[in-house]
């Protein structure tokens, strides 16, 4: 891959447009843009809209520096649009994007020799686009909104088809065995990867918070609600927990810690082009 480069880095960013999707790589393009480098921020339409009215109505506007917001179509004509059909959106942005984001790489690199795309953050649900970013010479990078932890059951799947602890389905086939992707992460046991919770645990792995269950029509009560909101008050050993979790993180995002120098090292990175 012949990469382009421009005398000033500029990132270009994409997130998957659903909820717990977008407001996570807006953060990190916000320290991005906090060390001078340039981000064009691209939603499609529906969510750019709803993201300039909430900017408006809060100061994040006054704290998008850096940033520049555009949008592009989502690909499906209006008697398409349903805002719940998740499945038909992704299917038209598989087919769509790549086409729209060419031609807006192309507007931004014609535009100004000095600020041409280098870099293309964007979900790492959307392998599409990373393909784009190969072909228009801008370096690819996958973003990742649930932990590192998650993303690496999924990169172990094939490993776990292997040895027969899960199918190619997702089905236990091993029953009740031991996994440990890595000394640097807690085991899990097979019945608990996240495709197959078993429905009865109160207690997440790390435990810090409460399962909040569904009754038997599958509806999650405000009674429940309010009994598991009582219990985590009065619970001090889950408290106890979660401030040593926000330590760790905290620790760790400070400067001196893991994640603080692992950003820095891909703020020079991307400086390097």
């Amino acid at each position: 891959m012949v990469v382009i480069k421009g005398k000033k880095p500029h990132v270009l960013a994409v997130p998957l447009p659903f909820q717990g999707h977008v407001k996570p790589l807006m953060k990190l393009c916000r320290q991005i843009a906090k060390h001078g480098i340039k981000v064009t921020f691209v939603n499609i339409q529906s969510v750019h809209e709803k993201l300039l009215a909430a900017a408006k109505m809060s100061d994040e506007d006054e704290e998008l520096g850096n940033i520049v917001l555009t949008s592009i179509p989502d690909g499906r004509s209006p008697e398409d649009v349903d805002e719940n059909d998740s499945v038909k959106l992704l299917e038209a942005l598989r087919i769509t994007m790549p086409g729209y984001l060419t031609e807006l790489i192309e507007r931004i690199n014609s535009s100004n020799d000095d600020e041409k795309i280098s870099c293309v953050i964007t979900d790492i649900t959307m392998g599409w686009i990373l393909e784009t970013a190969e072909k228009m010479g801008a370096e690819p990078v996958a973003f990742s909104p649930p932990s590192a932890a998650v993303v690496a059951i999924a990169l172990h799947i094939p490993k776990l088809i292997e040895k027969g602890y899960t199918d190619s389905n997702g089905s236990i086939t091993k029953g009740d065995q031991i996994i440990r992707l890595s000394e640097n992460m807690p085991a899990w046991r097979s019945n608990e990867l996240s495709w197959s919770f078993a429905p009865h645990l109160e207690t997440q792995k790390w435990e810090i918070g409460l399962r909040i269950n569904p009754d038997e029509n599958g509806i999650r009560t405000k009674e429940e609600i309010k009994t598991k909101i009582e219990m985590l008050f009065s619970n001090n050993n889950l408290k106890k927990n979660a401030l040593t979790m926000k330590e760790m993180t905290m620790k760790s995002v400070s400067e001196g810690g893991s994640s603080y120098k692992n950003f820095e090292k891909f703020i020079d990175h991307l400086r390097e082009g």
